[in-house]
């Protein structure tokens, strides 16, 4: 059996994979991990030919029981290293790089549920952009992503457009 972490990180993976599928925008992966777990890339017309656009957003999957809610945040004590990963990305990549963030039920029975009319993967997933100061710590961040930067496939395309935009 898979540990708890691995299950979590396939979740985060089936969630991502739908929501980039329902957004009609290519999903791509490293055949090694180095902080980048994929890419998301637009496709656009040209001259009748579905194509790539040039414009990808890589990004970080995280998944966690540890999350708390408060009005507007959801807050995630992120590991710093991940955490010096995603800043480092931002000030020196030329793709914008996003950590995913999975909220999980505390409850693990209640991560998934399916029936013949639905499969439910409960919580949401929300993005977040580091685009602050490394930290100084050398275990954790706390980190407050804004409730309103919900995953979707409307955000997500909304964001891939910004990108080649250049305002992004």
């Amino acid at each position: 059996m898979m540990t708890t972490n691995d299950i979590e990180e396939s979740l985060s993976r089936a969630y991502v994979f739908a929501i980039a599928g329902r957004a009609g925008v290519n999903i791509s992966g490293p055949i090694k991990d180095y902080g980048v777990d994929g890419t998301f890339k637009r496709i656009v017309i040209f001259n009748g030919m579905r194509i790539e656009n040039g414009f990808p957003i890589d990004f970080q999957l995280k998944a966690s029981i540890g999350c708390s809610f408060e009005p507007e945040y959801v807050v995630y004590d992120m590991e710093a290293p991940a955490y010096q990963k995603c800043v480092y990305r931002n000030l020196h990549g030329t793709a914008p790089y996003l950590l995913i963030l999975l909220a999980l039920p505390d409850d693990s029975d209640q991560w998934i549920s399916h029936s013949e009319d639905a499969l439910l993967l409960r919580q949401c997933c929300y993005w977040y952009r580091a685009e602050g100061d490394f930290t100084d710590n050398s275990r954790s961040i706390r980190i407050r992503i804004p409730r309103s930067q919900q995953l979707t496939p409307d955000t997500l395309n909304d964001l891939l457009a910004r990108v080649a935009e250049g305002v992004f």
